[in-house]
């Protein structure tokens, strides 16, 4: 298992699709290499984020791992959890990451 706190090793400011602290971004050097090194359990902790992550980036970060193939959307359930974060906007998540499951 390995805990990744966004605002200790990211941003406490995560915004956006693209950009230094955006969802692509955070998706790329934080969630894939753990998802390449086949981590049993990801945990994701927004701890410490000012206000709410928009949507461009929990969709980006999120939804985008199934859309490239990195992991489907079943799996995503099961290797990722969401913490301190209100249930709707981990609500928010599941749908998105649902689509894009759903899309491919």
């Amino acid at each position: 298992m390995v805990t990744i706190n966004i605002a200790k090793d990211f941003s406490k400011y995560p915004i956006g699709r693209e950009g230094e602290f955006s969802g692509k971004t955070f998706r790329e050097k934080h969630l894939l290499p753990h998802l390449i090194n086949d981590v049993d359990l990801i945990v994701v902790d927004f701890d410490g984020v000012y206000g709410y992550p928009g949507s461009s980036f929990l969709e980006e970060a999120f939804a985008g791992l199934v859309r490239n193939g990195s992991i489907n959307s079943s799996d995503f359930f099961k290797k990722i959890n969401i913490v301190n974060l209100e249930s709707s906007i981990v609500e928010e998540i599941e749908s998105y990451v649902s689509d894009a499951g759903n899309d491919i």
